[in-house]
């Protein structure tokens, strides 16, 4: 895969999906090293190539694999540019298609080949492939279900942007410096590369900037995910999520960790229960979590381990509720005061404190440790800030919150201040109406602890109970096993013995195996066939090829001389296998009687 950017020439420069025709230096360079080789050698080939899809972007792949390895038979057939290939085999189609501008073009491609016979033919001359089938890989037959979900209000505004940057090349309308001489020529790359981040989430693109949305993708799916959560709870479902985008990454803004919050506070999914594999740094790791997991092991001891935290932080965010009902002022209408205090700001002006709320957004940077900035009802206003990568250089955001005196942080707005003075200063009172929904979600995750511990203990502790049964069954097959190879043995002696000895039982009929009696000469006796078995011993010279002793003979073979078989005829004589008459007259030449077989 790193060689198929192999430079080629065609006049089909406006002919979409051929790749890039310059090609690359380092396809250049293995072009180079397998011509030498076949220089050498006289013909094709030269090299092998491994590939799951030989064909995987456009035509032009199937081409240059012949050019790499077919030079010469590409030769011997006339070919001797893509363009000759593709007058051959491949044929043209025009297409209307939306530009990234959403305008209607028109486009042309090579969508099909032409003479699949002759072309699979050839390609098969230097091809050897395994198919799924003929591997007899077991896959699930693949349920796709498309989900169509409206653009947000960020993302509408945004795709306006983009359409006037792809037709302009002004990049500050999205917000970023203007292009290079270097990316002017890559300005729809970086245009596609943009929509591809925006349609998933507007935070790829600036998290800073763009906020969560009850609309976006991250929140449809992990709607989706709490659902087959719920619905396969009892058999203990088990889900696989893949993002083409964004990587799990514990100190910044990606969609994995986005989903998992929502599935943590909209939801109400135990944490424990949602694992990334990138916590799992080495392999070693990973298989002895996988075994831990299998054994049972990792998720009792995660369970005990989280019930005692849960335990713990119950009981701060409890004596935190107490203590800011205690405190806490209400007017005539029955709505809470809010004494906000902010370090260096004297008075309650709205506006004031919340411009002083965000420079210290703007400007504040904490080493990741939540700084003191105010009060509120005696509870501490914190600011942090988290930091997050992007394209190298290093985005910060701020959050605020209120911390308790158990060390716990609550916020509102995922601790993010709103633009409107009223509402940024009311944010940070709101955030102690998450406390109850707090102390709520870790009193369900210990209910939920407490009925499974007991089975899970159960399952870890307790002997299958088909062990003895397994042991009966793998004793009678190592018994099977003894009694299969003493009979193999059994045969092996048996053929041993009776080497070099062939016997053959006749048949009832006459056949060519049945001992017939030999033909007897005149007057001689006629020897009935033996009803036993013919049986047939090799001489021993050949049997015992050690000893190489001369053949043994029951006794001498009889000998017969011509002059016997001569007078065998009584008065007739024989001349040339003719009977001669006696009186020396001329008669018609017959037959002898009798045949003689030797």
């Amino acid at each position: 895969h790193r060689f198929k950017n192999l430079m080629f020439t065609t006049r089909h420069d406006r002919v979409a999906g051929l790749g890039n025709s310059e090609g690359s230096q380092r396809a250049l360079n293995m072009l180079f090293a397998i011509r030498t080789i076949q220089q050498r050698t006289g013909k094709d080939l030269g090299a092998t190539f491994l590939s799951g899809t030989t064909i995987s972007n456009s035509l032009t792949e199937l081409y240059l694999l012949f050019k790499y390895l077919r030079p010469n038979e590409l030769e011997r057939q006339g070919i001797r540019s893509f363009d000759a290939w593709a007058a051959v085999f491949a044929r043209k189609s025009i297409d209307y298609e939306f530009s990234v501008t959403n305008e209607i073009v028109q486009k042309e491609r090579f969508r099909y080949f032409i003479k699949v016979p002759e072309l699979a033919s050839f390609y098969s001359e230097i091809t050897d492939f395994r198919t799924m089938e003929y591997i007899g890989i077991d896959r699930p037959k693949k349920n796709e279900i498309l989900h169509n979900i409206a653009p947000t209000p960020d993302q509408q505004e945004f795709i306006a942007k983009l359409m006037e940057f792809a037709k302009t090349g002004n990049a500050t309308v999205l917000g970023r410096p203007p292009l290079t001489e270097k990316e002017e020529k890559a300005k729809m790359l970086i245009a596609t590369d943009y929509a591809r981040k925006m349609s998933l989430d507007m935070r790829l693109i600036d998290p800073l900037k763009y906020d969560d949305d009850r609309d976006n993708k991250a929140t449809h799916c992990a709607d989706m995910i709490a659902q087959y959560y719920n619905r396969y709870a009892e058999h203990k479902g088990t889900q696989f999520v893949f993002s083409d985008l964004g990587t799990y990454k514990p100190d910044q803004w990606n969609p994995y960790s986005e989903i998992k919050r929502k599935l943590v506070e909209d939801h109400g999914i135990p944490e424990d229960q949602i694992r990334f594999i990138q916590e799992a740094k080495t392999e070693k790791k990973r298989k002895a979590m996988i075994e831990a997991m299998n054994e049972g092991r990792i998720r009792v001891e995660t369970l005990l381990a989280n019930q005692a935290s849960n335990s713990d932080i119950i009981a701060r965010a409890r004596q935190d509720k107490a203590d800011f009902e205690s405190r806490v002022q209400y007017d005539k209408e029955g709505k809470k005061l809010n004494p906000l205090k902010i370090d260096g700001i004297t008075g309650n002006d709205p506006k004031v404190i919340a411009a002083r709320l965000h420079e210290i957004e703007d400007k504040e940077r904490t080493p990741g440790q939540p700084v003191p900035i105010g009060s509120l009802y005696g509870f501490e206003i914190v600011v942090k800030t988290d930091t997050t990568v992007k394209e190298g250089l290093d985005f910060c955001e701020n959050r605020f919150f209120v911390r308790g005196a158990g060390k716990l942080l609550y916020n509102y707005n995922n601790g993010r201040l709103a633009a409107d003075p009223q509402t940024a200063c009311r944010n940070l009172i709101n955030a102690f109406d998450s406390i109850p929904r707090l102390i709520e979600k870790y009193t369900r995750d210990n209910a939920d602890i407490e009925k499974e511990i007991p089975v899970l203990k159960q399952v870890v502790d307790e002997t299958w109970k088909k062990e003895d049964e397994l042991k009966q069954l793998k004793a009678e097959l190592a018994a099977l096993d003894r009694r299969i190879l003493l009979s193999l043995k059994s045969v092996d002696a048996q053929e041993a013995n009776t080497e070099g000895i062939t016997e053959i039982r006749p048949e009832p009929q006459a056949s060519p195996l049945v001992a017939q009696p030999a033909p007897s000469m005149p007057g001689e006796p006629i020897v009935p066939a033996s009803p036993e078995p013919y049986i047939h011993r090799m001489p021993d010279c050949i049997v015992h090829t050690a000893e190489r002793k001369p053949p043994v003979l029951p006794a001498m073979p009889k000998t017969i001389s011509i002059k016997e078989v001569m007078s065998a005829g009584k008065d007739k004589g024989m001349t040339g296998g003719i009977s001669q008459p006696e009186d020396g007259t001329e008669k018609p030449q017959e037959k002898p009687k009798w045949k003689m077989k030797l």
